[in-house]
């Protein structure tokens, strides 16, 4: 399951052709199927053969596919067609689709909403440049150790770069030569929302195998027939950080952030610290239908070790930081600022 974005080819099954040519289609009102048939069919199929959350959230899609095949064969233009075909995705409440054709836009799909519990202006300039903070182009930073054990994580590459590593295993070689029993991994500052998979950088921070994030895909024609793949996390060599990781969070972090924590919260000594993550991890596959509509939908999904849904729920931090937009004007990060007190503990 390591290459998240699949061509998906559907099959249209003929129990499926049989359903929607036997009840749904009309024959008093239209003699011949409309011209946008084909496609509603390649993408009703598209979600009934590959599409993981109808468990999670409760839908009958067969139900769905017939109250709008009604809506589809009254349709007379291309307009109408994706009309419809908006109003019934959207009705997934999913943010990974999306489709676009020759004479459409991409549809805008429903997103999580979430408020951020960092500002990142307040969070360099009232804390980070106080302990000798630098900032790298490859989307990461990091504190003076010396001063503050420290490293902020914007996004990591799905197939690692050099650069990246060159900056962490340095870092780690730091912490590691100063004996420093515990760290912080701030991953609040996200903009790469692509389905990364970082298992290599949760490697850095364990001297066995442990289980990760479960990677979960449909595997038969009923809405549980799954196919689990659990994700070993494996030590990377032999210079890891090994004392406790404080990993900042909040509900801004999606997808490969998400997975990143999944993959490291098995650890016992990582500390989630801050707010809930957004709960939008899965990932998606694509189609193009037999007319040229070309559709991104979600074709997998990530679950916690514990087999507990990441999607819609999130990961409950272990420690739970209150934080504002009034925090943010006076210049307060009480979410770092807890970290601190926290990492002197240890």
């Amino acid at each position: 399951m390591n290459n998240k974005a699949v061509l998906l080819v559907p099959i249209l099954f003929s129990s499926v052709l049989l359903l929607f040519s036997g009840c749904l289609h009309s024959p008093v009102a239209h003699s011949e199927p409309p011209e946008f048939t084909d496609d509603y069919l390649d993408i009703w199929n598209f979600f009934q053969t590959y599409y993981p959350l109808f468990v999670f959230k409760d839908i009958n899609w067969v139900e769905t596919g017939n109250e709008y095949y009604y809506k589809v064969i009254d349709c007379s233009s291309e307009e109408e067609f994706y009309a419809v075909l908006v109003e019934m995705l959207a009705t997934l409440e999913d943010p990974q689709i999306s489709f676009r054709s020759s004479s459409n836009e991409n549809f805008e799909t429903w997103e999580n909403q979430f408020t951020a519990n960092v500002d990142r202006q307040v969070l360099v300039d009232n804390y980070l440049n106080n302990y000798g903070f630098t900032a790298c182009s490859l989307g990461t930073g990091y504190c003076d150790p010396a001063l503050l054990p420290y490293i902020q994580i914007d996004s990591l590459s799905y197939r690692y770069e050099a650069a990246d590593l060159v900056v962490i295993d340095s870092l780690i070689a730091e912490w590691n030569g100063m004996s420093l029993p515990a760290v912080i991994v701030d991953l609040r500052i996200q903009t790469n929302k692509s389905t990364n998979n970082c298992e290599w950088f949760a490697g850095r921070f364990t001297d066995s195998i442990h289980p990760g994030a479960i990677f979960r895909s449909r595997n038969g024609p009923e809405y549980w027939n799954y196919f689990d793949n659990v994700n070993a996390i494996h030590s990377s060599g032999p210079d890891q950080f090994l004392g406790t990781v404080i990993i900042l969070v909040g509900e801004q972090n999606r997808l490969g952030i998400e997975i990143m924590c999944a993959d490291m919260i098995n650890n016992t000594r990582v500390v989630l610290v801050g707010d809930t993550t957004m709960g939008s991890v899965s990932f998606s596959g694509g189609l193009a239908t037999t007319n040229g509509i070309f559709l991104k939908a979600t074709a997998g999904t990530v679950l916690t070790r514990e087999w507990e849904w990441i999607e819609g729920v999130g990961l409950p931090p272990d420690h739970f930081v209150e934080s504002s937009p009034e925090d943010f004007a006076a210049g307060v990060d009480p979410v770092l600022e807890y970290a601190i007190e926290l990492l002197e503990q240890y």
